[in-house]
C-alpha cells in the first residue's frame, strides 16, 4: 500500500512539474533574463500580425516602445487581415510604423512584391518595408541560388517603387541567403540566446518571440534599434504618402488624421496567369485593375 501511495505521489509531482514548465514556456515567463546587451539600446519596438489579436498601441507607447513592424502580406496573395487597423492605430499612438512581408520560397519574388505594394500604397509608413526570409514553413526543395534570386527580384521591384527595403532573417538565414549575396540591404536580425557579433552589421535586433508587454494580451516579438538617435531620425524615410480626399476614406475613418485608403481596400479585380513552368521560363500573364482613376498593370515579368 505504501509503495502504491508513493508511486501516485511521484506521478502527481511529475505532472505538476511538467505543467509548470509548459506554462512558463507558453506564457514566456520562463524567459527570466534578456540576452546580454539588449538593455544598452534605447529605442525599442515590437513586430506583430493578426495572430497577436487586439493591440492597445497607446499602452505600448506608454510602456516605452517607439516602433512597430506590422505584417502586411505573405506570398503572392495572402494579406494580413489586421494590417490596416494595426498600422493606423500604431500611427495614431505616435509609434513609427513599418510593414513586413513573409517571403515564400515557392513563389516568384516579383509577384510577392506586387502583393506587398498593393497593401502599402497610400499607407502612412515611416519605416522600411521588410522581407521576412525564414526556412521555417517554407519548402525545402529550392536551391539557395534560386531563393536569393527571387528575394532580389522582390527587393528590386520594391526599390523601384521608392521603398526602402530591409531584410529579416536569423543567423542561419544570414549565412545561407545574405552573407556575400544581399549584404547591401539593411539587416533585421533574429538572435535570442546571444548578442549578434560584429559580422552581421544589423540595424534592428529581434531578441525575443515571447515578450510580455502592456497593451498586447498575447506573447509578442521584441526588438531594439541598434543605431544611434541621429541614424534613427535619418534612416527611416519612406515615400511620401499619396494624398486623398476624404471621399476616399472609409466612413469609420474620415475623422482620422491618417485617413488614407490603401489600394487593396478599393474595389478591384485581380487575375493571375498560370503558375510558371520553370523548365521553359513561361511568362507570367496577369492583369491588375483598380477602381476609379488608379490603375496598375504589369505583364512584362519573365521568370528567371
Amino acid at each position: 500500500m505504501l509503495h502504491r501511495i508513493m508511486s501516485i505521489l511521484a506521478i502527481a509531482v511529475f505532472c505538476a512539474i511538467a505543467t509548470l514548465i509548459f506554462w512558463l514556456v507558453a506564457t514566456g515567463r520562463g524567459e527570466t533574463q534578456l540576452p546580454r546587451g539588449v538593455d544598452t539600446f534605447a529605442i525599442k519596438g515590437i513586430d506583430i500580425s493578426a495572430h497577436n489579436g487586439y493591440v492597445d498601441f497607446n499602452a505600448v507607447k506608454r510602456a516605452g516602445y517607439s516602433f512597430a513592424m506590422i505584417k502586411a502580406t505573405e506570398g503572392a496573395t495572402h494579406k494580413d487581415k489586421a494590417f490596416l487597423q494595426n498600422a493606423l492605430a500604431a500611427r495614431r499612438a505616435g509609434l513609427r510604423v513599418g510593414a513586413y512581408h513573409f517571403f515564400r520560397f515557392d513563389t516568384p519574388g516579383y509577384m510577392q512584391a506586387i502583393n506587398l505594394l498593393n497593401s502599402v500604397r497610400g499607407m502612412p509608413l515611416d519605416m522600411p518595408v521588410a522581407i521576412d526570409v525564414e526556412e521555417w514553413t517554407n519548402p525545402t526543395d529550392r536551391s539557395t541560388e534560386s531563393i536569393v534570386a527571387e528575394i532580389e527580384a522582390m527587393a528590386s521591384k520594391l526599390k523601384s517603387e521608392g521603398w526602402t527595403v530591409i531584410l529579416y532573417t536569423n543567423k542561419d538565414g544570414y549565412d545561407r541567403f545574405i552573407h556575400r549575396r544581399l549584404e547591401r540591404y539593411p539587416l533585421w536580425l533574429c538572435s535570442f540566446n546571444t548578442p549578434p557579433d560584429g559580422k552581421y552589421h544589423h540595424t534592428i535586433w529581434q531578441f525575443s518571440h515571447r515578450g510580455i508587454i502592456d497593451g498586447v494580451d498575447r506573447l509578442t516579438d521584441l526588438n531594439v534599434f541598434t543605431g544611434d538617435s541621429a541614424t534613427w531620425d535619418s534612416l527611416f524615410v519612406a515615400p511620401v504618402a499619396q494624398k486623398h480626399d476624404e471621399t476616399d476614406c472609409l466612413p469609420s475613418m474620415v475623422s482620422s488624421p491618417f485617413c488614407l485608403q490603401p489600394v487593396w481596400m478599393q474595389p478591384e479585380t485581380l487575375r493571375l496567369g498560370p503558375h510558371p513552368d520553370e523548365t521553359n521560363n513561361r511568362k507570367y500573364l496577369r492583369t491588375i485593375r483598380f477602381s476609379r482613376d488608379r490603375a496598375f498593370s504589369d505583364t512584362s515579368y519573365r521568370d528567371p
